[in-house]
């Protein structure tokens, strides 16, 4: 948990440097008064109007403005811890699900460890299947030719997408579309978070055809992933009526929680650049914090399976769409037992 504070406002010290704009001098102290964490994660708290430190500086006006040289060196500054506060496991990393289970082990219900063991295993299977993402931070050290690489793939992969969905019945049910979604991101192995929460949906189903998921996005943000377990009499924007057994499935961010720890562990992504001069550069992925005073919660659809769909293997072969319907409790008491 951060160890800072918030105003009314959701503004950190480094907000309230902004708005009474305080000179670089000030901003290193703040941040120098601040473990490492806690300064990383400041630069990338929206407050309750949604903005970070840095677009506070970006939008506002100042009367006397800033010089132009002391402007660049906070926006640097805070871009610089930016970047820092952004760096999450590599997108191809799985989830270590022993480690997961020992942090809610303790508290957690039989059948919240059941579908945090779930929603691991599924994370773990769609990051073999799909191994790149253009929105991803890990992208932030690639060239721009490697970057329009990514862009064109992923553009002809949604392209096709659309084709397939174009020849979808009017009556498809949302589990009849997803199975169109896919192909496209598996042929191509990359998407951004919409993609990769598809495919952890698919794989889902496959292997657990019973379970009931919902795929989510932040309203005011840039995110989507996958909830399973969250009670239908809930409010689906108030993920505090969840329910006790509600997880998070984050294939693209690779996060697998109970739903009462989105604040804690919810990032919404959002493309950043930094002002030189006349121009505008580098242009980076940056994972900022959820902040419920300002983003929203939505489902955006809802599956209600009865069966499996048609397997994974007529894409991918039997090792994918190999199902064992013990698997999840035979590995929760194997997690249980480390």
């Amino acid at each position: 948990m951060p160890n800072f504070t918030l105003d009314n406002e959701g503004n950190t010290e480094l907000h309230l440097a902004v708005l009474q704009r305080k000179s670089i001098h000030d901003f290193l102290l703040i941040i120098a008064s601040h473990s490492f964490p806690d300064a990383l994660a400041m630069t990338t708290t929206c407050n309750n109007a949604g903005y970070t430190p840095h677009s506070l500086l970006i939008l506002s006006t100042f009367e006397p403005p800033y010089q132009a040289d002391e402007h660049g060196q906070i926006c640097r500054l805070l871009f610089g811890f930016m970047l820092g506060s952004s760096q999450i496991a590599p997108i191809t990393q799985p989830l270590n699900i022993h480690e997961m289970t020992r942090e809610y082990q303790e508290s957690a219900s039989e059948t919240l460890l059941r579908n945090l063991v779930i929603a691991t295993e599924v994370i773990n299977r769609t990051r073999r299947l799909l191994i790149s993402s253009m929105t991803h931070p890990d992208t932030n050290c690639i060239t721009p030719e490697e970057r329009m690489v990514l862009v064109s793939r992923l553009n002809i992969s949604r392209n096709l997408t659309t084709i397939n969905l174009a020849h979808a019945s009017t009556t498809a049910s949302p589990l009849e579309l997803l199975r169109l979604k896919t192909p496209a991101h598996l042929i191509f192995r990359l998407g951004n978070c919409n993609e990769y929460t598809n495919v952890s949906l698919q794989v889902l189903f496959q292997e657990y055809p019973h379970v009931r998921a919902e795929k989510f996005i932040v309203i005011y943000g840039d995110h989507g992933f996958a909830v399973i377990g969250r009670d239908q009499n809930s409010d689906q924007h108030d993920y505090r009526t969840w329910g006790p057994n509600a997880v998070v499935m984050d294939a693209w961010g690779g996060a697998a929680y109970p739903a009462y720890k989105i604040p804690d562990k919810l990032r919404t992504y959002q493309v950043y650049q930094i002002p030189e001069g006349e121009r505008l550069y580098p242009m980076a992925n940056i994972l900022l914090s959820f902040n419920p005073h300002y983003h929203k919660l939505a489902c955006d659809i809802a599956y209600q399976p009865v069966a499996p769909l048609s397997t994974l293997s007529s894409l991918f072969g039997n090792k994918v769409a190999n199902k064992n319907e013990n698997k999840a409790p035979n590995r929760l008491k194997r997690a249980r037992m480390t």
